[in-house]
């Protein structure tokens, strides 16, 4: 982050408001609006794609309860800090690819080939994690594509860093599935069975590929409407 800063000050000769560290368009009112909107977001398409788990033959979600490792005032404390911790993880995350990386690109690009650039980068920078695979990076892709658009429509990285910080806490921590390959302490005990092309096994919710179409219909809606022209960053 500071490396950004320093090239934004030193190279680009422009404040980080330009990369989309700001509040959303039209101020906080919109910013307290997107903060709860945006996480009941993500749980609905959690929601969705564990429906599908459990409606699609040969697939099915399995609940046993509470996992036992969230029990109590230190385990809502453990909860609360998970949450932290990710958002800001999601918000480095979003600052590197979709803050200074992607409006770099903006500058020079079409949007598209912007867009495209920044998410194929998100995708490759997850190639190394455990029980990666092609459907895992084609997701995590379009989740680079959803997250871009999502900074185009708020006009900052808030409804972006957001969505992938409560993602992967809801992933991870709520449900106890693998988010990007890696596991961590959890509320529920859920497991999913099935072939691990539609379950995504190892990988999590992101190696499915029930999740690459719910994930696609998304990318469509957010995009639709956007205009492509270039040259010129947000």
């Amino acid at each position: 982050m500071l490396v950004t800063v320093g090239f934004l000050r030193v190279f680009d000769r422009r404040g980080l408001a330009s990369i989309g560290v700001r509040w959303p368009a039209g101020g906080r009112r919109p910013a307290l609006r997107q903060a709860a909107a945006v996480p009941l977001a993500v749980l609905a398409f959690l929601a969705a794609w564990l429906l599908a788990i459990e409606i699609v033959p040969g697939t099915a979600v399995q609940v046993d309860g509470w996992s036992g490792e969230m029990a109590g005032p230190a385990g809502a404390l453990h909860l609360a800090l998970l949450l932290a911790g990710f958002l800001v993880q999601g918000g480095v995350e979003e600052w590197l690819v979709r803050g200074y990386i992607y409006h770099a690109l903006r500058q020079r690009w079409r949007r598209s080939t912007a867009v495209l650039s920044s998410a194929l980068l998100f995708a490759l920078l997850h190639g190394a994690n455990p029980d990666v695979s092609p459907v895992a990076l084609l997701n995590t892709f379009l989740a680079g594509v959803i997250l871009t658009f999502l900074v185009e429509r708020g006009g900052s990285l808030w409804s972006a860093t957001l969505a992938h910080g409560v993602w992967n806490f809801a992933v991870s921590s709520l449900v106890s599935l693998p988010v990007s390959g890696v596991r961590l302490p959890h509320l529920l005990a859920l497991s999913v069975d099935g072939p691990a092309l539609l379950t995504g096994d190892g990988f999590g919710p992101e190696g499915s590929l029930l999740l690459s179409f719910l994930a696609l219909a998304v990318a469509a809606a957010l995009g639709r409407g956007l205009p492509e022209n270039s040259g010129v960053s947000p």
